[in-house]
């Protein structure tokens, strides 16, 4: 009962804005798959905070703490905040092509930026987006099997299939998105956040107590882990002021009846409850911090401390590299951060200062958040490893969730219950955001290619509805098929989310993304010039070939590391990704110049 009463409280509480913000039909595209009422800034920038906070991050920087690498995660994360910040300072053309998709009600896709630039072809449209619900299809699918592999030795007691609980995750998604569209999975998943960072912090909270209270000595890197924690929770708890999550009550076009007005207070007091016992348990975790720096003598803390952050770092310069890169560029092309700030971008459309000014807010806040939430995650690892005896392998992450369903009762219970909070949390706001991300670019760029006769008439009544329906069921089959064939290949794959499979999956769809960065960047560049000239010269047959060159030999090094266990496949993907569309863009211009 213990284990599965915050599971419940945190389901229970997700679902009602999802319910609160349904509506039977919609006339108009852009009100289901962008925002279909006014939504707080607050609320968007914690549903992209959110986003970029994974199980397929979660676990990695988890490993690089239990092993003392610190560096590689705090490389990681600085590059990430680098990078959103790189779109906050991109934003111009970005918000200048929003107002006028918004203004048509088109697509506001990244791939429809691209496409734009590029003559307005549409297979350069269509290739870009396939390549990108691809991906979406994969992240997803990786995302439902890491928290089944997780979770099934603390809810069932023994391993077992993990297609039930990878499946009940995906139908789980599939009502958060379907139900109210991107207003209501913004809305839920910001409560999720909430639910994380309490589920987060009460985990290490547990296990320094256990720590503090052994009084034996600790290594210099759980040292390190310690003050780092301690930082970064006070960091974010003056950031965020106290506020983790958005109070204000959701405005409904049923406000009239009487359960829907009860629902949203009763919300609304559940979140201005919720965040104080969140500043509670970050607080709890400094004063616990604090004991152990006063015991162990700020010299000797000190002391040992830089001797940790010396040990440097056990990653190979190859695979630091392709973090960088891909921490660097994943937030520009990444399609669900563009279905956010269009979202922003439509409650603000009427004005251009006050656009641009919540978007650099929005932006600022998450550039500034997520590296920290990043830290903390690996200093976890740090700290896990000591309550639980575990080696600091790949599988540290597997090996403290099973060590802690070893432990029949006590204090383990505890543990288990904030850490399946926060996987839970994890899990269920990537799949949300991902699929409501992949029905966006479905609508408004894969049904017009399959359907034309769909966007032959006006987009409001029965028209819209069967793109919609068509949409949805679209996306709930490559999902569906997806987790089914990973079921079928998971002896090949493994289920783990360190598995080599698993990370040659990921990577793969992280190709499958960022091929489109060298006809990006260009078009972001020089936004000002024609669009011959904003392209460097390119062809529409060019940017297709450009493409398909850069997600093919990112894949295909996927691919051979996973046949071979080679990791300087695995890390070089990403650099032959965008360095092969980049030498086929040179190749290209200076074709044109010849002729």
């Amino acid at each position: 009962m213990t284990l599965f009463l915050p599971l419940a409280i945190a389901l229970g509480f997700c679902l009602v804005p999802v319910w609160l913000v349904r509506k039977p039909r919609r006339a108009h595209a852009r009100d289901y798959f962008i925002a279909s009422q006014p939504t707080p800034p607050d609320v968007i920038r914690n549903a992209c905070i959110v986003h970029f906070l994974r199980i397929a991050t979660f676990a990695p920087l988890f490993v690089w703490g239990a092993g003392g690498d610190f560096w590689a995660a705090v490389l990681a994360a600085a590059c990430l905040g680098a990078g959103v910040y790189l779109v906050s300072a991109l934003r111009q053309p970005i918000l200048s092509f929003l107002d006028g998709a918004l203004t048509e009600d088109t697509s506001a896709t990244v791939h429809e930026f691209v496409a734009n630039r590029y003559g307005s072809d549409r297979f350069v449209r269509v290739l870009a987006a396939s390549l990108t619900v691809a991906a979406l299809t994969g992240l997803i699918t990786v995302e439902g099997f890491a928290i089944s592999t997780l979770a099934q030795p603390l809810l069932i007691g023994a391993a077992g299939s993990a297609l039930p609980v990878a499946a009940a995750m995906l139908v789980l998604a599939l009502i958060y998105t379907t139900v109210s569209g991107n207003s209501g999975v913004m809305h839920s998943v910001q409560v999720l956040l909430g639910f994380l960072y309490f589920g987060l912090f009460g985990s290490i909270a547990l296990v320094l107590y256990f720590i503090v209270s052994d009084a034996s000595p600790t290594p210099p890197q759980a040292k390190v882990a310690i003050i780092i924690v301690a930082g970064a929770g006070a960091l974010i708890m003056f950031y965020r002021r106290s506020k983790y999550v958005e109070t204000a009550r959701i405005e409904t076009a049923d406000e009239a009846v009487v359960r829907t007005a009860r629902a949203s207070r009763l919300l609304s007091r559940f979140e201005k409850i919720l965040n104080p016992f969140i500043s509670g348990i970050v607080v709890f975790v400094i004063v616990l911090a604090a004991m152990e720096i006063f015991s162990v003598g700020f010299s000797a803390m000190a002391r040992d401390s830089f001797a940790g952050l010396r040990m440097g770092t056990n990653s190979s310069l190859v695979m630091l590299a392709s973090l960088a890169l891909l921490a660097l560029v994943y937030p520009l092309v990444d399609v669900r951060t563009w279905q956010l700030l269009t979202a922003a971008a439509k409650e603000t459309q009427s004005d251009a200062a006050l656009r641009s000014g919540a978007l650099e807010r929005i932006l600022h806040s998450v550039a500034v958040e997520v590296p920290l939430v990043w830290v903390v995650m690996a200093m976890f690892g740090a700290l896990a490893v000591l309550v639980i005896e575990t080696a600091s392998g790949r599988d540290a992450l597997q090996m403290f969730v099973a060590g802690l369903a070893a432990e029949q009762g006590g204090p383990a219970d505890f543990v288990v219950s904030f850490l399946l909070v926060a996987v839970l949390a994890m899990a269920l706001s990537a799949m949300s955001g991902m699929f409501s991300a992949m029905l966006w670019v479905l609508r408004y760029d894969i049904v017009p290619a399959l359907w034309p006769d769909i966007i032959a008439q006006s987009p409001a009544g029965q028209t819209e509805s069967i793109a919609t329906r068509r949409t949805v069921l679209m996306g709930a089959a490559l999902c569906a098929t997806g987790i089914l064939l990973v079921r079928a290949t998971s002896g090949f794959l493994g289920v783990a989310p360190s598995s080599t499979g698993f990370l040659a999956l990921t990577i793969a769809c992280c190709c499958a993304q960022v091929a489109v960065v060298p006809l990006l960047l260009p078009t972001l560049l020089a936004p000002a010039r024609s669009m011959n000239a904003a392209s460097g010269g390119v062809s529409a047959p060019w940017a297709v070939a450009i493409l398909g060159a850069g997600a093919g030999s990112g894949i295909a090094a996927a691919l051979v590391y996973a046949a071979t266990g080679n990791e300087t496949w695995l890390w070089g993907a990403i650099p032959v990704c965008i360095g092969s569309g980049i030498v086929l863009l040179l190749i290209a211009r200076v074709w044109r110049r010849r002729r």
